[in-house]
């Protein structure tokens, strides 16, 4: 199951979400044990795909370097899957301004480059 569809006999898929840091620009203190730890056993019961409810970051001064870090943290653990990881936006990924796709908010901008290998906007249809 990926990007493009599939079909399957048993649908087996991962459900993940609100995995940032417990305060504001706290990258040290980001749950990569946990975030890593979800991500395992995704891949140990063969999930066929992830999907996860937003919130992969807590920056409150919108610095795109603090977005981009917090952003890789999480993204190096959905690496420790092996299927296709859907992220959505949470209120964390888009805050203070319109999340649009010309939208130069730091927060959104460094979501939007993670989903990049899924995804090209915020959101999936069929």
């Amino acid at each position: 199951m990926g990007p493009q569809g599939g079909s399957v006999t048993l649908l087996h898929f991962g459900l993940t979400g609100d995995t940032r840091p417990p305060s504001c620009n706290a990258t040290s203190d980001y749950p990569s044990a946990i975030i890593d730890g979800i991500a395992d056993a995704f891949q140990t019961k063969r999930m066929q795909f992830a999907l996860d409810l937003g919130d992969h970051m807590f920056v409150c001064d919108y610095a795109l370097a603090t977005a981009q870090a917090q952003m890789q943290l999480y993204t190096d653990a959905t690496a420790r899957y092996s299927g296709t990881w859907f992220m959505t936006m949470g209120n964390h990924e888009c805050s203070h301004s319109p999340c649009l796709s010309t939208s130069k908010n730091a927060n959104y901008v460094a979501f939007m480059d993670a989903l990049a290998p899924v995804a090209t906007k915020p959101y999936y249809k069929l």
